[in-house]
């Protein structure tokens, strides 16, 4: 720990279920091989003052106090929405820090576990720059040890592969230009690419002034090019370099909302070169840009650090070349002077033997064909219905053209399904190849059978 330093821990806490989460997970935590007892340490708590004295009663508080110094600070009635209201108050939190002649500011959400040693990283870090950027893995709350212990690097990077939310589990292998976040997962690592990243600490004396206006949230605008540089700007690499982890509700409203995930109906003309620069056109805030094009990270056990280097969506992104410099000085001047080609945006030519645009073509194909094959047992409650009719296309799909004549000759008067089948493969057929319609039939089947 760096005792010439000044750290300003601080969190915005209110209500039950953050009051667990602040318990049990973000307090443990950091009480896991990361405060000692250097008065150089404070931690600063906004809360409402009807619940100041459940927090004070926490065992985990109680723990902290006997290490550094904790002060409360009340928040008035709750009026704006959620992620403005934390920012309005993160940014009289930085405000404080700076008025205390703080180093460094460390913001501790109520829903994070934090790994060992996480402090003694960013305090490292902040020696050279003065902005920490990555992502913050979200799992389900209910998936986690009832009494977790271990905060390892190991140990949360494993925990973030498995128990991943649906929030996230909706950003998987596929861009979706509708997010922020985008995943790719394969048996050895989880990859992310993101426009937003988690700050997870801040060098205050190197930061401009940060300008009062309204927020989004802390993650999205606080900082932009205006007071920050490319120089001051550090991402973590992988998890076994720093992770880590926020927590949700497998109830909670996101993790339980159906229509969102990529739409193929809208990538559908938009292939993934042109929906990943047409999103980098919208974006505001150049810093997010600039994130997207250089933060890269991996939720990785140990024994598959060697295995990131072949990272597929990488690969894929070769493409952005052509329109940003792989120099990050450079990018830096082209994003802030706004020197994207706008006609390389409207005009990108897509190589359509690429393994990128056969991918997107696949998934397009395959989620059209899984969208009709739900209307095609729609209104059936039966598994072995579903069974029945999901067999029978099968079979009808596997009888060449030239023989289905004679088969509906024999067939159709006698057998309701067979015809109810052949009636309704015009619609499932429609502008999709038979292959497509066989393998989601078949998986489906699989599944059936499998379940019983």
């Amino acid at each position: 720990m760096h005792n010439n330093k000044k750290i300003f821990l601080s969190s915005i806490v209110w209500g039950e279920e953050y009051i667990e989460y602040f318990e049990r997970l973000c307090l443990k935590s950091l009480l896991n091989n990361n405060i000692d007892r250097s008065k150089k340490i404070s931690f600063n708590i906004y809360c409402f003052k009807s619940e100041i004295n459940k927090i004070k009663k926490l065992e985990n508080i109680k723990k902290l106090k006997k290490l550094i110094s904790i002060n409360y600070y009340f928040l008035k009635k709750k009026e704006k929405e959620k992620y403005s209201y934390v920012a309005y108050y993160q940014k009289k939190l930085i405000d404080k820090a700076k008025e205390l002649d703080s180093d460094y500011f460390i913001f501790c959400y109520p829903d994070t576990i934090f790994c060992e040693n996480y402090i003694k990283f960013c305090t490292t870090k902040l020696e050279k720059f003065s902005l920490l950027l990555s992502p913050a893995p979200l799992v389900n709350f209910e998936d986690l040890p009832i009494n977790l212990a271990d905060f390892s690097k190991e140990n949360l990077s494993k925990i973030g592969n498995k128990y991943l939310s649906n929030f996230y589990k909706n950003r998987v292998n596929d861009f979706y230009q509708k997010s922020n976040l985008n995943l790719w997962i394969n048996e050895h690592y989880t990859f992310y690419k993101s426009f937003n990243l988690h700050i997870l600490a801040i060098k205050l004396k190197s930061i401009k002034k940060i300008k009062n206006y309204k927020y989004t949230s802390f993650d999205e605008n606080f900082f932009t090019f205006d007071n920050i540089n490319y120089q001051d700007l550090y991402y973590v690499k992988n998890s076994q370099e720093n992770i880590i982890l926020t927590v949700e509700s497998v109830t909670s409203d996101r993790n339980n909302i159906k229509n969102d995930k990529p739409n193929f109906s809208l990538t559908l003309g938009h292939e993934i070169e042109q929906s990943i620069l047409l999103k980098i056109k919208k974006e505001k805030n150049d810093l997010n840009i600039f994130s997207f094009l250089h933060g890269n990270y991996y939720v990785v056990e140990k024994r598959n650090l060697s295995k990131i280097s072949s990272c597929e969506f990488i690969q894929s992104l070769t493409f952005l070349k052509k329109a940003y410099s792989s120099n990050r000085k450079k990018s830096f001047h082209q994003i802030k002077s706004n020197k994207i080609d706008s006609v390389l945006i409207r005009n990108f030519k897509i190589n359509k033997k690429s393994k990128t645009y056969e991918d997107i073509t696949h998934k397009l194909y395959e989620g059209v064909t899984e969208e009709n094959y739900r209307n095609f047992i729609k209104g059936l409650n039966s598994k072995f219905l579903i069974f029945t009719r999901s067999l029978m296309l099968f079979i009808v799909l596997l009888i060449p053209s030239s023989v289905l004549p004679i088969a509906s000759k024999i067939f159709s008067k006698k057998i309701k399904t067979f015809n109810k089948t052949k009636h309704d493969l015009k619609f499932i057929l429609y502008a999709t190849p038979k292959k497509y319609v066989l393998k989601i039939c078949a998986k489906n089947i699989l599944r059936i059978f499998k379940n019983g």
